[in-house]
This record gives structure tokens, sequence and C-alpha cells, in this order.
């Protein structure tokens, strides 16, 4: 299984799973903050798709009702790309987004 770590300050570290093909936020007592998918479709205008998941504990009273409604533990976000280069380069700007998003929940006590 190849994997490859990159840390943020916030105590967690991006770790990447070869066989998944997905990058995992895990925090300091190994629980998974966010996910990125990657995957391909063939025989499409944009076949490369990347998918984001969150999880639901650094949101909002809001959205929490709304996931618990839908019996849901993530909050998903995703998109399609025509090349790999977009892809990747969208994968490393939503891994910065994501730790930015949960330090700052982390410190207003959100998460």
């Amino acid at each position: 299984m190849a994997s490859r770590c990159n840390r943020t300050d916030a105590g967690m570290e991006w770790k990447y799973d070869g066989l998944r093909a997905c990058h995992e936020l895990v925090a300091e007592d190994d629980s998974i903050a966010a996910r990125i998918y990657e995957s391909e479709k063939q025989k499409t205008v944009r076949p490369f798709r990347a998918k984001s998941l969150i999880s639901v504990f650094f949101y909002g009273e809001r959205r929490l009702n709304t996931v618990a409604r839908r019996n849901k533990e993530w909050v998903t976000h995703q998109r399609s790309f025509k090349n790999k280069a977009e892809r990747e380069s969208y994968v490393a700007c939503r891994k910065q987004e994501i730790a930015r998003f949960i330090r700052r929940r982390v410190a207003e006590g959100g998460g």
C-alpha cells in the first residue's frame, strides 16, 4: 500500500492511499476528518473526477439537522475535469481549503 503524508499545523496530516486513490485528513486521535477520492470514468466528456467528503461534525446546527434526516455522516462535493492536470491542481487547492476550514472550526469550538 503506497502512502504519502503531508502534515498540517493543526496536528492533522494528509495521507494518500494509492489502492483506493484516496487522500485522508487524519487527526492525532486517528479519526478521519475528511477524504478526497480521485476516479476516472471513460467515454465521457469529463472523465476525471474528484469527490471530497468532510465529516459533518465540523458544520453548524442547521447542517447537522439536514444531514441527520438523511442518515449521512459526510458532506460531499463532486467535480469533473477534462484532464488529469486540472484534477490534480483542484485536489491540491481543495486539500488546503479543507484544512483551513477544519482549523477554523476547531478554533471556534465547532469540531
